[in-house]
């Protein structure tokens, strides 16, 4: 999938408020998710859009933020179980969430970036 950035100019007077802002996401990496084998992007700050064919990996994408966040891989409606959501053909997966933490109010004012990892690993049932 491809990240485009708004590209309007009432919006981009905001994109500048955005900046000074905690929370917002810096990068996200997937490996071996669903059916990504390896995807890295750097979304902008403010508002993006996910666009790309069906089957590209949109859906993966906002999965792999929702779980990494706290979901459960049911509300992905794509497994039961997070070893599900493992690339098939992979025995685990990765995903790396970063945030920014770097402007007023951080939530730990020494650290200017949060990560977020989760690794996945499908288990081997006898």
């Amino acid at each position: 999938p491809e990240v485009l950035p708004v590209k309007r100019p009432r919006l981009q007077k905001a994109a500048p408020m955005m900046r000074n802002r905690c929370g917002y996401i810096e990068s996200v990496e997937l490996v071996d998710f669903m059916c990504h084998r390896h995807l890295s992007l750097n979304p902008s700050p403010g508002v993006n859009f996910i666009v790309g064919n069906n089957g590209s990996g949109k859906s993966a994408l906002l999965s792999a933020l929702s779980v990494t966040l706290g979901s459960r891989a049911s509300t992905t409606q794509r497994a039961n179980r997070l070893e599900g959501l493992v690339r098939e053909g992979a025995s685990e997966a990765r995903i790396r969430l970063t945030l920014n933490n770097s402007h007023a109010n951080p939530f730990k004012p020494h650290v200017q970036q949060c990560f977020v990892i989760l690794d996945l690993w499908r288990t081997h049932h006898h």
